[in-house]
């Protein structure tokens, strides 16, 4: 390698000599040096030595090798790739290519070095460059100067200490000119030299220099979201570098570690590093040789301090890596408003909201200095949530009532708002929390008093005329929520304050029908009620207990704790509650009777304490009492009698229940159109009050009407709506603590609130399922069904869950049967009976007997086995008072009767069956029965009645878009119109 040296005063007049020997050998003249000495002159700018320097003859560097491990990131890496080397379409450098000027910006230890060299070693980089890529790390320049003899000496350059700055300046311009052939230099960890406020305006004034270089593409890797003055840089400018997504972060864990890819623990740990590389990189290799158990037991105890490989540097010790920031200048600078503001962000899951940070600013001094600072350093960073207004009501509802369309038309529409939260990454948080810097009591007592109000403000959000948008800002605040009020009863079990906001976040969770209290939560609750020792306080927590315990499925242990919880409740409003809520578990298992006999007993206790409210609500729950008992007109009248009182206090969630109260006893009855405005009026009012999973549920209703009226394309997109609106709750901060992904709010969400929302898309599935087998589509059809089992499955001890599966078996019994596969349908339909009799689902027990009718008919093996399914079936049906089900099994009866010879007997039991068809509101039904009158006229020789009994099948047949069923009855229609 050809070595030049930079020597000082003593050799510099030979230097000088042999400089000008060479420079008059290639023709170099003086008017060109006072050229450029003039120029240099009119710039006001400090000119390059008046050396001319002659051209020199090198090797190149070697470059540090691509990183052997890199997942993930590959739209940030291409991105980068366009900027530095544009595919072959675009400008090349001598034809007016820009040379890129980047700043790859991000947190310590996030991947900025990995992602810049693995950018530099892209094929497309080595084809525009070639050898001339450079990759110098400033991690030992502590200032400009040094930072001039790092590059240097990265290219075997010898300087002398005491050799000009501005003399090592030029031989480094001149090696990186490269005699005008593109060149890629990157400056890795430049915060070194230029994080010092005393050192920056001489490292930019490099960075200018290098910059003017039109050859030289270049790229600085800073610790930080700021990037240094001076050149200027390519845009857009990059974002900060973000953590790796999951399936990233699991490629790297397995890379680096060889654990098998179905490591029961992996997920815990993955989550635990949050995407963060340095994290993942050094407790992969303690997966080397510690179990994965063990490794995850060290977690809860070490926290980060176990994150360390070897040396204490910043890249084998993840606290050291850390430290580097907080020790840094920016951070000094800052002072202990820095320090102050990070220790109380890290003490919740999910970040401050501006709102947060003002309450804050009243107990912390100079605030904005330090959120400035902590997003400079990219300790912490921000984290924009788009909160959209309102959503327009579903199609479904505007169609169905023509006020509800009125008032979309004309109502005011808020602006969508971004929330701009200040998060920190999760092992970052957690090397916070577990440090020896604590937060001051009195900035801990403004962020528990701010906390504790917003719960207030969350338990109100039923009357609150914008519920749906308040609903939207508060869910991103329920992880912290929960997180301030376990510390504050960890601490303090006494605080009545910190109960009270537990009981007020759980009923936001449950009014917004997220779910309930976080287990631990909640525990932490129980136990501040028993340790205050009130009675009444400990029967409430009790009572709550009792309800997330019937939230989960688990009603025995629900029924049992509100029996016992009313013993010691004295009061006479907590005596209904408990009542009240005892009943509604009761109803779950199908006991209406004593359902209805608790409800009474608490609505009587309500009038005495004269609360109207809670009387509606026990009116509104024995109307649903009451249409389980199919007692339509009772149901009515009790909806109609809560809805005034509702009227009256302007809770519209439970206007809103009335109106679907209404709309169940009007679909039962067949009439359909009012049905539908009921369920419109109600879907209107869940939305208002932000109850999106009822908003959900009264739209599902709605699909249920399309298909009562045959019209099966809408009620399929309908329920498609249904869908997408309950895939999307649940995804909310829950306060997941140090474990929480990477700071997000609408992270991962407790067990029980997920298996509300799981149920109910298994549900969405199962009606698609259902529809898409009706509209001949049965590709889709198995898959829907398929879907909701396996969500089904994930609960199968729930009795919620149970019938669920054996629906899905029902459902694909039904497509095996249409592929004529009677066999596998009729050992599906006894599948599903089984699990139907074991959840007392005796309705639907009814139905999979008829349909096991059917099948052991189609088979001609054993049709007296036939014969009697039917007839229980219709026993069953007569029981449950099934129009529809007795209409069914009355058309198998005529079907039957007819094939022993009796059609006058036969057209009896039609007439009857029809009308309970059309009183069902069964277009299916009703179409199959028209087509089987048609056909006895026939026998009779009515080719007129059999026509007109065709016609109207056909209708039907078309509207259901049964396309088969259509082809046979428009063949039974032209062979009439032959005679």
């Amino acid at each position: 390698m050809y070595m030049r040296v930079i020597r000082g005063p003593g050799g510099s007049d030979e230097l000088e000599a042999e400089s000008e020997k060479i420079a008059a050998a290639e023709g170099t003249n003086e008017e060109a040096v006072d050229g450029q000495q003039e120029a240099d002159a009119s710039t006001g700018e400090a000119g390059p030595s008046k050396l001319i320097l002659p051209p020199i003859e090198w090797d190149e560097p070697l470059l540090r090798p691509r990183p052997q491990i890199f997942f993930g990131r590959e739209d940030r890496l291409q991105e980068i790739v366009d900027i530095i080397a544009p595919s072959d379409d675009e400008p090349s450098s001598s034809s007016g290519f820009a040379a890129a000027r980047l700043a790859v910006l991000g947190a310590p230890g996030i991947g900025k070095s990995s992602l810049a060299l693995t950018a530099l070693h892209h094929p497309r980089t080595v084809a525009r460059y070639g050898e001339r890529r450079y990759f110098v790390l400033c991690e030992s320049a502590s200032n400009a100067s040094k930072l001039l003899r790092v590059i240097a000496e990265h290219f075997e350059m010898e300087v002398d200490d005491d050799v000009e700055d501005s003399m090592v300046q030029e031989r480094v311009l001149q090696r990186l000119r490269c005699k005008d052939q593109p060149a890629m230099l990157i400056l890795d960890n430049l915060e070194n030299p230029w994080e010092d406020p005393n050192e920056r305006d001489s490292v930019e004034k490099i960075l200018i220099a290098l910059a003017g270089l039109t050859n030289l593409g270049l790229i600085v890797t800073l610790r930080g979201a700021e990037r240094p003055m001076g050149p200027f840089w390519t845009r857009p400018f990059l974002q900060p570098v973000a953590p790796l997504d999951n399936d990233a972060a699991r490629k790297t864990f397995i890379a680096l570690s060889d654990i098998a890819e179905d490591e029961p623990v992996l997920p815990k740990l993955i989550e635990r590093c949050a995407g963060h590389p340095l994290a993942l990189s050094l407790l992969a290799n303690i997966a080397q040789y510690d179990s994965m158990t063990a490794i995850l037991a060290r977690w809860e105890q070490e926290s980060t301090s176990m994150l360390e490989r070897g040396p204490l540097h910043r890249l084998t010790n993840f606290d050291i890596s850390i430290e580097c920031s907080i020790a840094g200048p920016r951070m000094k600078l800052a002072g202990q408003c820095a320090i102050d503001l990070m220790t109380l962000v890290c003490m919740v899951p999910d970040g401050f909201s501006e709102e947060t940070l003002t309450e804050i600013a009243k107990s912390v001094p100079d605030l904005g200095k330090g959120v400035s600072v902590l997003r400079q350093t990219a300790l912490a960073y921000d984290h924009n949530i788009r909160i959209d207004p309102p959503e327009a009501l579903p199609a479904a509802a505007l169609a169905a009532s023509p006020t509800a369309k009125f008032l979309e038309s004309h109502k005011a529409v808020p602006e969508a708002r971004t929330s701009r939260r200040l998060c920190v990454y999760g092992p970052i948080r957690a090397y916070f929390s577990t440090g020896g810097r604590k937060p001051q009591d009195t900035h801990v007592k403004v962020l528990e008093d701010h906390y504790i109000a917003l719960a207030a403000k969350a338990a109100n959000i039923g009357t609150a005329e914008d519920g749906e948008m308040l609903a939207k800002v508060l869910r991103l605040e329920v992880g912290n929520m929960h997180c301030i009020i376990e510390r504050i009863l960890e601490k303090d079990p006494t605080r009545r304050d910190a109960i009270q906001a537990a009981a007020d976040l759980g009923s936001f969770l449950r009014h917004t029908f997220h779910g309930s209290l976080r287990n631990s939560s909640l525990q932490l609750a129980i136990k501040a009620s028993q340790a205050i020792g009130e009675d009444a306080l400990k029967a409430e927590w009790m009572v709550r207990a009792a309800e997330h315990a019937r939230d989960r499925g688990d009603v025995e242990s629900a029924v049992a704790g509100f029996e016992a919880a009313r013993a010691l409740l004295n009061d006479v409003r907590g005596q209904a509650h408990c009542l009240k809520q005892w009943a509604i578990a009761l109803a779950e298992t199908k006991d209406n009777v004593r359902a209805i006999e608790k409800l009474e007993e608490a609505r009587a206790l309500y009038r005495d304490a004269g609360d109207l409210a809670g009387q509606g609500e026990c009116l509104v729950h024995l109307a649903n009492c009451a249409i389980a008992q199919d007692e339509c007109a009772r149901a009515k009248l009790l909806a109609e009698e809560a809805m005034r009182i509702f009227r009256k206090n302007g809770h519209a969630t439970w206007q809103a229940r009335c109106h679907k109260v209404a709309g169940i006893v009007a679909q039962r009855n067949g009439e359909l159109k009012q049905a539908a405005t009921k369920f419109s009026s109600a879907l209107t009012l869940f939305k208002k009050a932000g109850c999106a999973p009822e908003v959900a549920d009264a739209l599902a209703k709605l699909a249920e009407i399309a298909n009562a009226r045959g019209d099966l394309a809408d009620a399929f997109s309908t329920t498609g709506d249904v869908l997408t609106m309950v895939r999307g709750f649940g995804r909310m901060g829950m306060g997941m603590g140090m474990s929480m992904g990477w700071g997000h709010a609408g992270m991962a969400a407790p067990a029980a609130v997920s298996a509300v929302n799981r149920q109910r898309e298994a549900q969405a599935l199962l009606e698609l399922g259902k529809l898409a087998l009706a509209l001949g589509n049965l590709d889709t059809a198995r898959g829907r069904f398929e879907e909701a089992a396996a969500i089904f499955n994930e609960a199968k001890d729930d009795h919620v869950a149970k019938q669920g599966l054996a629906s899905c078996a029902v459902g694909l019994g039904d497509l095996s049967f249409k592929q004529n596969d009677a066999e596998d349908a009729l050992a599906r339909y006894q599948s599903a009976l089984v699990m139907f009799r074991r959840s007392y689902a005796t309705r639907q027990e009814a139905d999979t007997l008829a349909k096991i009718g059917q099948a052991q008919q189609a088979l001609h093996t054993n049709f007296d086995a036939g014969l009697v399914a039917h007839i229980t079936a219709l026993a069953m049906f007569r029981k449950t008072r099934s129009e529809s089900g007795i209409a069914g099994q009355l058309r198998w009866v005529g079907d039957y009767t007819r094939a022993g010879g009796a059609p006058k007997e036969a057209l009896a039991i039609y007439h009857v069956a029809g009308s309970l068809c059309r009183r069902a509101t069964d277009w299916r039904l009703s179409a199959d029965v028209h087509a089987c009158i048609g056909d006895v006229c026939v026998t009779f020789n009515n080719r007129d009645g059999a026509r007109e009994r065709y016609e109207r099948s056909l209708v039907l047949y078309r509207k259901g878009s049964d396309t088969r069923a259509v082809q046979l009855c428009q063949e039974k229609i032209d062979e009439l119109s032959l005679y």
